[in-house]
């Protein structure tokens, strides 16, 4: 099966492959690619094809770090978890992997800095034709928010719950990534009233079960890292929503509303927010949730030879021309008590992108908004 993320064509080569190699990669495809199949493959701008791990390349002359890294200019191999990232071809990332420890964000970034383009670690809505991104901290965006945003009005849609791409012209494409559903959260959504699993309790023995075989050989931090005893429960946008609700064509960003949650607030509050300030937040947001590949994005500034502050630095520039693209009066911080229910949180911060969204489509004279302590000092 071929997939289409954005403009960008995902699939896995036929050529020396084992059935095994092939399940396994179909697997992976499956999770992170949920709902973006596609029969016009060929007709992306940009592709990225795995193949066997077992039919690698040999990499001639290649700088080498003992048992982690290998790399040339155009290849960098992370023996840390068998993975060949291959670049010189124009348009095309070729991965070699066994399958395993392969991070789906970090390859989908690899690929679109290539073509003036970077993801985005936030929300995305299309509000009565707005573009509003919704940039955070933390793993993913409330989803009681998403979904009480976007069945406010038929004219709301969801672009993407934790990952959006942006190209350098403003433009966003949607990533209709699962949404993460928690056992409090459930009640609220009418999809698990015909499809009760996994009950909660069934879940947390399971998860207690295998905490404890684990814990012998250290292998319970991994499980703690990526698993809790909650029976989240990962969705599809379309199976809890419905097509209607998502958009699936890409559209140009407005507005920028920075999601933070801070000790000492006592209600919802919209400040300014300046470009660089909105820049550095993004880059900074999605630096964090790429983390677990640090490693990898240092063996690639090293293969291309350019200091690392370059080499992140290319994804930022993208941010500051995206974000040169809207008025300054749209880019904004939202700032919400942090002890609130995820209900509360939902309830208090909707009609506040709401109201923004719809008091910048006014015409005519703007009231500046209000700048915090920290940003008049500045």
């Amino acid at each position: 099966m071929n997939y289409k993320v954005g403009p960008v064509g995902i699939s896995r080569t036929k050529i020396h492959t084992s059935p095994g190699w092939q399940h396994t990669i179909d697997r992976f495809l499956a999770r992170a690619c949920a709902g973006m199949q596609t029969d016009t493959f060929e007709t992306c701008t940009s592709h990225i094809i795995f193949r066997d791990y077992a039919h690698r390349p040999i990499l001639r002359k290649a700088q080498i770090v003992p048992g982690e890294l290998e790399y040339t200019d155009t290849q960098f191999h992370d023996m840390r978890n068998d993975i060949l990232y291959d670049l010189s071809k124009k348009h095309q990332l070729h991965i070699w992997t066994t399958g395993t420890h392969l991070s789906f964000p970090f390859i989908l970034q690899l690929m679109l800095t290539q073509m003036s383009a970077t993801l985005v670690h936030g929300a995305a809505l299309a509000i009565n034709g707005n573009g509003v991104l919704l940039p955070f901290f933390g793993e993913q965006c409330n989803p009681l928010l998403l979904t009480g945003l976007v069945q406010e009005s038929n004219t709301i849609q969801l672009l993407g719950s934790d990952l959006v791409i942006v190209e350098k012209s403003g433009k966003m494409w949607p990533i209709q990534r699962p949404l993460h559903i928690t056992p409090a959260q459930r009640s609220y959504f009418d999809y698990f009233k015909t499809n009760p699993w996994p009950r909660a309790t069934t879940w947390r023995c399971t998860y207690q079960a295998l905490h404890a075989l684990l814990k012998p050989i250290g292998w319970h931090t991994r499980l703690e890292r990526f698993v809790t005893d909650e029976a989240m429960h990962a969705v599809a946008p379309l199976k809890l929503l419905g097509r209607l609700a998502l958009r699936s064509e890409t559209i140009q960003l407005t507005h920028v509303i920075q999601l933070e949650s801070v000790s000492d607030a006592v209600e919802p509050r919209i400040y300014a927010l300046g470009t660089e300030q909105a820049t550095c937040f993004l880059h900074n947001a999605l630096t964090y949730a790429l983390r677990d590949t640090v490693h990898v994005m240092i063996a690639q500034a090293a293969a291309g030879k350019t200091p690392l502050s370059r080499h992140l630095e290319a994804s930022q520039a993208i941010l500051a021309q995206a974000l040169s693209t809207i008025p300054s009066h749209a880019l904004t911080r939202l700032t919400m008590p942090e002890h609130l229910t995820e209900q509360e949180y939902a309830r208090l911060a909707k009609p506040q992108i709401i109201n923004f969204v719809e008091t910048m489509r006014v015409q005519g004279p703007r009231q500046p908004l209000p700048r915090t302590p920290s940003q008049q000092a500045q």
